[in-house]
């Protein structure tokens, strides 16, 4: 076994810069933090904030072909591959050079260890907030059986993260479709009539709505949220966080952040102590099913629970939506759709939120009870298809993290 530095391996490291760009909305540069690495990718959304292209040239930062991006401030130890987006860095990301492109994934696989994740908790300063230098991340050390091959290690694990991947593109489809099928039966009123045929173009009979001030099919119904669905939340102030997997992950806002509709404890990247868990925790227990919304931060954000065997819970800024199996498929649908219209509910200037009182009172419209079973049927197939590929993911997650310290230290080797 010998002892490596990660410095070892670079040309250069540095993070981005400790102040405030000029923003400008019409800028073409996307403004990056910590938050914006998401499973080894930089994730640009709505609320990604952007600068000109010579704002960004006053506070560029040499990033190339064989950049890693590591989260160093708040959240420790998001990783994404640079690929020459159009961005800058803020003081919560360091950019690391390496020397060799290929060595790139494999530091991005040590930088992955639970080993690291300890060091980075070890070394962090600052109570609430939690920051790592540059130089200390530079600094690891750790150690490689001397005839492991490390660009057949990175390519095995890579064999398995492009798998977890090609799934996520297969569950984005299904996802495409079933928003498809829900904008086809209740956007267009094209859900299968009587005879099988589209409701609307067959002629089925459609009535004016005074308050949705639009065409709906006769026989339909405007119904409020809380009259349709229990809620499950924890509110009160944020306990202590940590960020070892070792304990109870915690659903929170970024969590939600997430790409596509599934979401579980696999995702979070904040957990409490057995001590907190209990003392904090004894509601906000989602279930199969289960709607997760955002009420501050990045406001009604919107997610279908699938449980794990992992205990956890959801922070103080969710909610969990519970209504009847025939109906959250409907309803998560709908609440993505007319996000603008509850999101127009908020309250506070400087901290927007949304009460949940204020988010029940939202009128939807409500479908007969033989239509819900229908699209229920048809949707539940690609749920259990989605919920599937979640699961195998988690698999594949696990073995990947399990093979990772035993192909670095020999125990495991290439024939």
């Amino acid at each position: 076994m010998s002892k490596h530095k990660i410095s070892d391996f670079l040309e250069n490291y540095g993070d981005g810069i400790h102040g405030t760009p000029n923003y400008d909305e019409n800028g073409t540069v996307y403004f990056i933090n910590g938050n914006n690495l998401v499973n080894g990718k930089i994730q640009i959304n709505a609320n990604t904030l952007k600068i000109t292209e010579e704002e960004a040239n006053k506070i560029k930062r040499d990033l190339n072909e064989k950049t890693l991006l590591l989260s160093i401030n708040g959240t420790l130890g998001n990783i994404a591959l640079y690929n020459h987006e159009k961005i800058t860095l803020g003081k919560s990301a360091c950019f690391l050079n390496v020397k060799e492109e290929k060595d790139k994934i494999f530091l991005k696989y040590v930088l992955s260890t639970k080993e690291f994740k300890k060091y980075m908790q070890l070394v962090a300063t600052g109570s609430t907030i939690k920051n790592l230098a540059p130089s200390q991340v530079a600094n690891y050390e750790f150690e490689l059986k001397d005839n492991v091959d490390k660009y057949k290690v990175s390519n095995l694990l890579s064999s398995i993260d492009n798998k977890i991947e090609n799934n996520n593109k297969i569950n984005a489809e299904l996802e495409s479709l079933a928003k498809t099928i829900y904008d086809y039966w209740f956007l267009q009123f094209e859900f299968p009539n009587e005879e099988g045929k589209p409701y609307k173009s067959s002629g089925g009979k459609m009535v004016w709505n005074k308050e949705l001030k639009r065409e709906i099919p006769d026989g339909w119904n405007i119904e409020q949220l809380k009259n349709v669905i229990k809620i499950v939340d924890n509110r009160g102030k944020n306990p202590p966080y940590t960020e070892s997997k070792s304990n109870h992950p915690i659903i929170d806002v970024a969590t939600l952040r997430n790409e596509g509709r599934a979401i579980n404890y696999n995702d979070c990247s904040k957990y409490v102590s057995d001590e907190t868990y209990n003392s904090w925790f004894r509601a906000g227990h989602p279930q199969l099913g289960d709607i997760l919304f955002s009420t501050v931060g990045s406001l009604a954000e919107t997610k279908i629970f699938y449980p794990t065997k992992i205990e956890g819970a959801i922070a103080q800024n969710i909610v969990g939506m519970r209504t009847s199996a025939n109906l959250y498929s409907y309803l998560y649908q709908l609440l993505n759709v007319e996000k603008e219209r509850i999101i127009g509910y908020k309250i506070g200037s400087v901290q927007p939120s949304l009460k949940v009182g204020h988010v029940l009172s939202h009128r939807f419209l409500l479908p007969p009870e033989s239509v819900l079973n229908e699209y229920s049927k048809i949707i539940e197939n690609l749920n259990l298809q989605i919920c599937s590929l979640v699961e195998e993911n988690q698999e594949l997650s696990s073995l990947r993290d399990f093979l990772l310290p035993m192909l670095m230290n020999g125990q495991v080797q290439f024939k």
